[in-house]
């Protein structure tokens, strides 16, 4: 009987409790499918309040079961409380917190979809009007999970890079959209036109390259040295297509290269590695980078993306109570690292994976090191690069330094494993030293798009020539220029 009698009271109230959670569910199912398909935060708020406030006048005309109703309701009228005052805070945060808000807004305003109108405040816009509207038939394919559909790469979004170029000293505003597969790109047709040979270009925000202008890239700079070279004289001709995303690491760069690459049925494929790429690759490292850097990590980015200001603030100071040393820095140590030894191994794993997958489909494929400007900074003045690296770190964690180690590391395992390998480091460092100017700002300069265009213009007609004369290259007969390090080392 009392087994009984307490199965009879258990009962309404799990009901009660389902009837209280049903709500909480329903409005947080709704707020992730708008969160990824709106980019306007306050507009999905003001959505799910009024979704709740219908709910509350549908459940008090609905008579029956007053007790599940009445628990339904209560976390109805609670969810509008919270998001009325999440409204209310990102209301408030720019009259409250001035100072703080404008710093965010700076940080924030190229992940906006409509970001501050401050054209008047800058020498020169450029518009990108090579860029066209794409439309649902400009791809054979939806765009890639990896890029779509909201966020940063938003189809079709508009956005705009404030940037300053460090040779002119001109301040510029790049006003551009990405294109109909979400890259930073000109439209591309899926299907390979004949006599067309095709070069993806696959990697970070190095390949991205929204900080100039789309015709400035290396990968549009390098599409027309090829379409003005010999090899279109012969009637080739050539794409040099971008798939860059900002934050990718190799694992990323595979998948990119499965999803996206393989579509365009590419002859060549050039996939960057930058040197924090260890890091993109391990969560926790890649947490540890972005908070020492100062940099947006995803989720303020997400934020940030969505309007989410005062949220975007509040998650920034949290990170920046966790600051330590970069992990970036520490692959430089001449002590080795664990953690950072482990990252990097599955980093370079992840790249022959890539090469091997080219490899089995008949595409030729080569492995670029970016180069950084810390690594040509170093090559121009050791001296006062080390005594940066010695303020930044603790002695107790390293006390000694090897700049050139990383682009070592690569070449070595690319030799190991038969993978075609070029390093970029010697010609942008041959650059900055014979020129004067500068080949990095925020990311490369647009100086420095021209050297790594020519630079690359070197390493892929070999392989061109191989393809013309109707042969398969194979990495031992193919001629990739051995570049020298900023120390006079060779790869």
């Amino acid at each position: 009987m009392t087994t009984s009698s307490s199965r009879g009271l258990l009962k309404p109230a799990i009901l009660k409790i389902v009837a209280f959670l049903a709500p909480c569910l329903v409005s947080l199912c709704l707020f992730l499918v708008l969160f990824n398909n709106w980019d306007r935060g306050g507009l999905i708020l003001t959505v799910i309040v009024g979704a709740n406030a219908a709910l509350i006048l549908l459940l008090s005309w609905y008579k029956r079961g007053a007790v599940f109703t009445s628990s339904a309701k209560l976390a109805s009228w609670y969810i509008m409380v919270v998001l009325g005052c999440w409204l209310g805070i990102e209301a408030l945060f720019p009259r409250v917190l001035p100072g703080e808000y404008s710093q965010i807004l700076n940080l924030s305003q190229n992940f906006l979809p409509s970001p501050p109108d401050r054209r008047s405040d800058y020498d020169v816009v450029f518009d990108n009007n090579l860029q066209e509207t794409p439309t649902p038939t400009t791809a054979a394919a939806p765009a890639s999970p990896a890029v779509a559909p909201m966020g940063w790469h938003k189809v079709a979004a508009r956005f705009a890079y404030y940037g300053r170029d460090p040779n002119t000293g001109m301040r510029y505003v790049n006003a551009f959209s990405w294109n109909s597969r979400g890259y930073y790109d000109l439209e591309r047709e899926i299907l390979k036109p004949p006599d067309v040979y095709r070069i993806v270009v696959i990697g970070d925000s190095f390949v991205e390259s929204i900080q100039v202008p789309l015709t400035m890239t290396f990968c549009q700079i390098l599409e027309r040295m090829l379409n003005s070279s010999a090899h279109a004289v012969l009637g080739t001709q050539f794409e040099v297509i971008a798939l860059g995303n900002s934050g990718a690491g190799q694992l990323k760069n595979r998948d990119t290269l499965e999803n996206e690459a393989l579509a365009f049925n590419p002859d060549l494929v050039l996939m960057t590695l930058y040197i924090n790429d260890f890091c993109d690759d391990d969560p926790q490292l890649s947490r540890e980078m972005a908070r020492a850097a100062g940099l947006p990590t995803p989720s303020f980015r997400e934020l940030a993306s969505h309007g989410y200001l005062a949220l975007a603030f509040a998650l920034r100071r949290l990170e920046q109570t966790q600051t330590g040393v970069s992990p970036e820095l520490l692959q430089w140590c001449n002590t080795r690292i664990p953690r950072v030894e482990t990252a990097w191994q599955r980093t370079l794993e992840a790249v022959k994976a890539s090469r091997d997958l080219c490899k089995n489909r008949g595409i030729q494929f080569i492995l670029l090191y970016v180069g950084s400007e810390l690594e040509v900074k170093h090559a121009l003045d050791s001296d006062a690069t080390r005594a940066n690296l010695a303020a930044a770190v603790n002695p107790e964690i390293c006390n000694s330094w090897d700049m050139t180690s990383s682009v070592r590391r690569v070449a070595a395992y690319c030799e190991q494993q038969g993978i075609l390998f070029a390093s970029l480091l010697d010609p942008l460092i041959a650059a900055q030293r014979d020129t004067g100017k500068f080949v990095f700002g925020d990311h490369y300069s647009m100086f420095g798009h021209e050297v790594v265009a020519n630079a690359l213009l070197r390493v892929v007609d070999p392989i061109i020539s191989q393809k013309e004369k109707g042969r398969t290259p194979a990495s031992d007969r193919v001629h990739v220029p051995r570049l020298e390090h900023g120390n006079g080392e060779k790869d």
